[in-house]
């Protein structure tokens, strides 16, 4: 596990080989089987009618199916959810987020719910500019956690994952078994993707882990 931290253009945390080679493998032959099961990525809108999940080529193209209703009945069933939470919820990271020169980490280990997304990007998906900060009557999303995953080696260009704020950037490329960690009210995207292949396991893949209040 290689873990950088980043202050600029906003806090963010890099971790490499984020599982070893073993349950990384695992958790990308668990993305497989979901070959079939996804759908094609929407947005929220809401209006004086209420909030609806909408298709907007214009915001995203990808696809994804959410975990959360997936494995509803019991989270332990899924390999990445099980081997995610030994790992970011192990001693060794709290330490992290506890000692974090930035107060918002140490905040992280004060979220009480979460919520969990594949997505799957093809030829020509991207996501632009965004922020994932929810706030409901329940729950504030307070932390975006994305794992990446792909076959090795990659079979893709683009991809990459950028943060924003205000005119500077940072961007991370695209890499196996790596996670992310950053404010969820943080601007970001994911450049276009460009594949020769139309392989379902040639595809760029990432789980977004949602830490709420």
């Amino acid at each position: 596990m290689n873990i950088k931290t980043f202050t600029e253009p906003r806090t963010h945390i890099v971790i490499e080989n984020f599982f070893n080679d073993g349950i990384a493998d695992e958790v990308f032959q668990e993305i497989l089987t979901f070959k079939d099961k996804l759908k094609r990525g929407t947005v929220q809108r809401t209006n004086k009618e209420g909030t609806k999940d909408l298709i907007d080529e214009r915001i995203k193209m990808n696809y994804s199916i959410w975990y959360d209703d997936y494995y509803a009945q019991d989270r332990n069933k899924s390999t990445f959810l099980v081997n995610f939470n030994k790992v970011f919820w192990s001693n060794h990271m709290k330490g992290l987020f506890e000692e974090h020169k930035d107060p918002i980490y140490y905040t992280l280990l004060k979220t009480r719910q979460e919520s969990t997304k594949l997505s799957a990007y093809g030829d020509g998906d991207y996501y632009t500019q965004h922020v994932d900060s929810q706030l409901n009557d329940i729950t504030l999303t307070l932390m975006t956690i994305v794992y990446m995953s792909c076959k090795e080696p990659k079979q893709f260009e683009g991809g990459d994952f950028v943060i924003r704020f205000r005119n500077e950037k940072a961007v991370i490329p695209f890499k196996n078994n790596t996670l992310i960690i950053f404010a969820s009210q943080t601007i970001h995207e994911v450049l276009p993707i460009k594949m020769t292949s139309n392989k379902f396991e040639d595809m760029r893949f990432t789980l977004q882990y949602w830490a709420k209040y």
